[in-house]
């Protein structure tokens, strides 16, 4: 069985023992049965509502975070690759509101965005440990215009390619 679907199933499990819990609170004040156990009847009754309702928004999160994991290794795997969202609806079998969702929630961007980043990380490890021309980066990262590859290189980390291999060669 899938690790996802284990912690899912933890967590249901968790929920229904409290819920079981609260549902012998309910017996107990039933036994009872005097005026004020109803109102602790219908207290209880809210405490499972909130429980359940808590619960399934917690297991939605958590699905959220562990859709996005497969997409996100795929797009590591590619990033010097063209990518194209409609590739990964299909792929993934997703609207095009969930993933820019999924993204958004999760890394603060979209996935083309994020292919940027990839891309710009895997730049600056290459113009610091590399003898290859800027162009030859670009190339290599999956960029065919090396002035878009200056561009979005400074744009994240607030350096020309040049000025980032020297500043790290002097380091």
């Amino acid at each position: 069985m899938c690790t996802e679907h284990i912690t899912e199933l933890v967590i249901v499990k968790r929920f229904l023992e409290i819920i079981l819990s609260k549902v012998t609170e309910i017996e107990a004040e039933l036994k009872e049965n005097d005026e004020s156990s109803n109102f602790e009847i219908m207290t209880i009754f809210s405490r499972i509502a909130t429980c359940i309702y808590k619960g399934f928004n917690s297991l939605k999160q958590e699905n959220l975070i562990n859709s996005i994991t497969p997409i996100s290794d795929y797009i590591k795997l590619n990033y010097n690759k063209p990518l194209k969202i409609e590739t990964l609806l299909e792929k993934f079998n997703i609207t095009k509101g969930t993933l820019f969702r999924l993204f958004k929630l999760n890394l603060n961007s979209s996935p083309l965005q994020y292919q940027t980043q990839l891309r710009v990380k895997r730049a600056k490890y290459l113009l610091k440990f590399s003898n290859k021309t800027i162009k030859e980066i670009s190339e290599e990262i999956g960029f065919t215009d090396s002035n878009y590859f200056a561009r979005q290189f400074k744009s994240i980390t607030g350096y020309t390619a040049r000025e980032y291999r020297k500043t790290k060669l002097m380091l």
